[in-house]
């Protein structure tokens, strides 16, 4: 006589013995979970599917995390902070994006997550100096090259002529002497002098 193979009933939600919650994900209730350590795993089953495998994600050239979610046989490229988000914190309102708090956009605890509006998640990125001056992959400028445009300015060299010299507009060069633009450069040097 052989033995009958028996299933071991799977967790489904709740906590897991590391401390790991697993909630549905939104949308495909069923099939994926995702953890409060921003992973994702796979309940469903299906033709080739492991229930319970957590997924490998592939990361994009931005930071972020991306799974690829199937549905019979269509397949939904989701980001793993949306999905946390909207498991963990609540439907996105409108009008609103998911932040991540400590800019490591790898980094998907919905403790590390939270919704803004656009402006509100751009302006957290700008004061942490996020795509700003050379660490913007589209500056044609380094931080030497707008000291050098400052000096030559107060030395009475014109916006046009100086926007030919370095080959960007002369606005450009207006709004880096007005300090519109790239305004931490030599801030420091300018607060130490008045000490």
């Amino acid at each position: 006589m052989g033995k009958t193979a028996t299933r071991k009933p799977r967790k489904s939600r709740g906590r897991s013995a590391a401390g790991v919650e697993w909630r549905p994900v939104i949308g495909f209730e069923g099939l994926y979970e995702v953890s409060n350590a921003g992973l994702i795993r796979r309940v469903g089953h299906g033709r080739g599917v492991v229930p319970g495998r957590v997924l490998k994600p592939n990361h994009l050239p931005a930071g972020y995390l991306l799974y690829p979610l199937w549905r019979g046989n269509e397949q939904f490229p989701r980001l793993a902070h949306r999905l946390v988000a909207a498991a963990f914190i609540g439907p996105c309102p409108i009008g609103h994006e998911v932040n991540h708090k400590n800019f490591n956009k790898a980094d998907n605890r919905p403790s590390n997550l939270e919704y803004l509006t656009r402006s509100a998640n751009l302006l957290h990125r700008s004061m942490a100096g996020i795509g700003c001056g050379e660490s913007n992959a589209a500056h044609c400028l380094t931080e030497q090259t707008v000291r050098n445009i400052r000096r030559r300015h107060e030395e009475g060299e014109g916006y046009k002529t100086l926007g030919k010299a370095y080959g960007v507009s002369w606005e450009n060069i207006r709004q880096i002497v007005k300090r519109k633009t790239w305004a931490w450069v030599d801030r420091k040097k300018s607060r130490k002098g008045v000490q």
